[in-house]
């Protein structure tokens, strides 16, 4: 698979995550506790298994690594507002 591609498909799956988990608080699912620990445990776990997308290539390296800085990215702009 090609590198933009795996991390296209990455981040996309770790918004699609986060917004469920969002998603569950606000109806009242889960309590909002519950939901940012949901959140921190699973993401990290998700992420690793989305290596397995990448290829061997030197840049895909770098492409992996932009997904959990712009997750980090979000929740700092979130926090700064």
């Amino acid at each position: 698979m090609n590198s933009i591609i795996a991390t296209i498909l990455t981040l996309a799956i770790a918004l699609a995550f986060l917004r469920l988990m969002d998603f569950c608080a606000h109806r009242g699912w889960l309590e909002s506790r519950l939901s940012r620990k949901l959140i921190h445990i699973g993401t990290g776990p998700l992420f690793v298994l989305c290596w397995l997308f990448y290829p061997d290539a030197p840049e895909a390296r770098w492409l992996a690594a932009l997904v959990p800085f712009a997750i980090t990215a979000q929740f700092a702009l979130v926090g700064l507002a």
